[in-house]
């Protein structure tokens, strides 16, 4: 009689405990492996051994104790520990198969969970980001306009600046894109702020791109858009650099029109 090797020996007892399930690829979820990766190593003809790191795996994944699958066993309450014969016989007391199905969704419902918290970490990180990315912006802005001889002060309105000492403007709006993602101003915005200029900002490298829409400009780029009467938007795509889909330039931010 031949001795068993390590990869028959631990090819067995994964048999075993596959044999709980009625289908390969249960297993499979059980130990959160494909059913392809799986059946190379205890398919009906495998072409590889079970490595050390997923033999361990399989162990915890079964509450079995570390070595577990490296002796050969008989049945799953076998943990004697001792060899035992070549024939072996089908386990006949498996666990209960509502338990494995029970404890793989607690599993899988705790992995939805991470990756829930995962998610909404990452949103808070990229609001974080957003936050000082306009921040950043705005700080620019005031210091480009100044540098031009245009004191800058923040109006009431969200985004709003009363420019000081501008030769043409006393009044703009700045709006800074989220993740190139198109910016869009709804008619209802420009009333209440009323903006000699509309300004855009596209931060770039190494300094931010300031493109300015004074009003005759952009009102004339918003009679053309009117899904509702009397209702507009203006809608930046600042991939293409373009307003309603014509294309944007710059409108002299740093001095007069």
């Amino acid at each position: 009689m031949s001795l068993m090797d390590i990869n028959e020996i631990r090819r067995h007892n994964a048999r075993l405990l596959a044999d709980q399930f009625k289908t390969l690829s249960g297993f499979a979820d059980y130990i959160d492996r494909s059913q392809t990766y799986v059946s190379r190593f205890i398919g009906r003809n495998p072409t590889k051994g079970i490595g050390n790191k997923i033999a361990r795996k399989i162990e915890k994944s079964f509450d079995k104790p570390h070595g577990w699958l490296d002796t050969l066993h008989s049945s799953l309450d076998d943990n004697d520990g001792k060899d035992q014969p070549a024939t072996l016989r089908k386990a006949t007391n498996a666990p209960n198969t509502d338990e494995i199905a029970a404890s793989h969704s607690y599993r899988l419902l705790t992995r939805i969970v991470e990756l829930e918290e995962k998610a909404k970490e990452f949103q808070e990180q990229a609001q974080l980001e957003q936050f000082r990315l306009e921040k950043m912006v705005a700080s620019e802005f005031v210091e480009h306009m100044e540098k031009v001889g245009s004191k800058v002060r923040t109006n009431v309105y969200k985004n709003s600046y009363d420019l000081i000492d501008h030769p043409s403007w006393k009044r703009v709006t700045l709006h800074i894109p989220k993740a190139r993602q198109p910016v869009v101003i709804y008619q209802n915005e420009l009333e209440a702020i009323n903006p000699d200029a509309v300004v855009i900002a596209i931060p770039n490298t190494p300094f931010t791109l300031f493109y300015a829409i004074p009003k005759k400009d952009y009102q004339e780029l918003a009679s053309g858009n009117e899904p509702l009467p009397g209702i507009f938007a203006l809608t930046f795509d600042v991939v293409k650099i373009t307003v309603n889909k014509t294309s944007l330039l710059p409108w002299g931010i740093f001095g007069s029109e």
